[in-house]
């Protein structure tokens, strides 16, 4: 019985004796189905014997027996971007040293203020921020003498201001208080003036000036707008007269006597040490100030009592 069965495409068994299904299907799709013709026989490749090298020895006399000629070195595309770098540098380092010979804080100019313990430094301020603006921030602080909004030759905002008060403990508050102040947009920061307040002070664009925003790149670079790390405020190196000096922290100051002297505006502490008054922070509610000073501090009765 199987010997009259047939295979069909998918090795199942035909009873019918039509034979494979393939052969019922029309002759263009049967044609798909067409195993493919034989491979051509080729027969065996013969490998190829190459020619022997032969030797140089009878050209060595034709060789040149002068030495060669000197070699002209280039400058490469790397070395010519250091040297223009390098260049570029010692220019602007010399036009620094001829800027600063000129640079004198202690000359007399109209545009100056008056006391400069009293004079309040704010830089990174909007372009667009307006004097009337920042006075409107910083009277808050206290009685406002004067301000000076920097303007270039065009008469556009340089970015940076110097705001004069009446009382010098306006001063402190707003140097306080006011760093990272939003305004416009914008965190400002303040600080004391320094160039005619610290003895060889210099400018950012002379290559001096304090924070850590333009430190190198930007891996060390700090990315917040203020004077110092957040939770430090110092005064280091700023010496005034009398009570105008700054001291570095409280801290330092713990081993020697007390004393407690009223806080005028009750908003803020003042320590007085030895390299003179420091800031610190109490609520504004407290109307007393604990007051640490050295021996020869204590002889000043504005100082302590």
């Amino acid at each position: 019985m199987n010997a009259q069965r047939k295979m069909t495409p998918k090795g199942q068994m035909s009873s019918s004796g039509m034979g494979p299904a393939i052969h019922h299907l029309p002759m263009h799709i049967r044609a798909l189905f067409e195993a493919n013709a034989p491979l051509t026989h080729l027969p065996q490749l013969t490998k190829r014997k190459m020619p022997p090298y032969s030797g140089i020895s009878d050209f060595i006399s034709q060789f040149e027996q002068d030495p060669p000629p000197q070699r002209l070195l280039s400058e490469t595309p790397k070395e010519r971007k250091e040297r223009l770098r390098a260049e570029q540098i010692a220019k602007h380092q010399e036009k620094l040293k001829q800027e600063i010979a000129k640079w004198d804080p202690a000359v007399q100019d109209d545009r100056k203020t008056e006391d400069a313990y009293k004079t309040l430094f704010v830089g990174r301020i909007s372009y667009e921020t307006t004097e009337k603006q920042l006075r409107h921030e910083f009277e808050q602080f206290g009685a406002i003498k004067h301000i000076r909004l920097v303007e270039g030759e065009e008469g556009k905002s340089r970015g940076y201001a110097f705001i004069e008060y009446e009382h010098e403990a306006d001063l402190k508050a707003a140097y306080k208080f006011a760093d990272g102040k939003k305004i416009d947009g914008r965190r400002v920061v303040v600080d004391v003036e320094r160039g005619r307040t610290v003895h060889e002070w210099r400018p950012r664009k002379f290559g001096g000036g304090i924070g850590e925003t333009r430190k190198g790149g930007p891996d060390v670079n700090v990315k917040y707008s203020g004077r110092e790390p957040i939770g430090e405020i110092r005064f280091e190196s700023y010496h005034g007269g009398g009570d105008q000096g700054y001291a570095p922290t409280v801290n330092d100051l713990v081993n020697t006597c007390e004393g407690i002297v009223d806080d005028h505006d009750h908003n803020h502490a003042v320590a007085i040490g030895d390299r003179g008054v420091i800031v610190t922070a109490v609520p504004t509610k407290i109307v007393m100030a604990i007051v640490i000073c050295v021996p020869r501090v204590l002889e000043k009765e504005e100082y302590c009592s």
